[in-house]
């Protein structure tokens, strides 16, 4: 997929998944960062059941945003 207005970055805090980007596979393990320009094609497939990640989006994914505001009770 596509954010053609979004940075993400994936921080591997535990297990193993393979990233995409640009149709390049690259094997991520725990302390590895993958940044995905904004407007560039890429996915993440978990490789291990029990992997973690930290996603990062710059800017905030609106639809995130919404989501905190239910999960604390607040409002815009």
């Amino acid at each position: 997929h596509i954010h053609e207005h979004i940075e993400q970055m994936m921080l591997i805090l535990s297990g193993e998944l393979d990233a995409i980007l640009d149709g390049k596979l690259f094997r991520m393990k725990p302390g590895d960062i993958i940044r995905f320009p904004a407007g560039h094609e890429h996915g993440a497939q978990m490789v291990d059941v029990d992997c973690s990640i930290v996603d990062i989006f710059s800017p905030a994914r609106p639809d995130y945003e919404e989501k905190l505001r239910n999960v604390l009770g607040t409002t815009k």
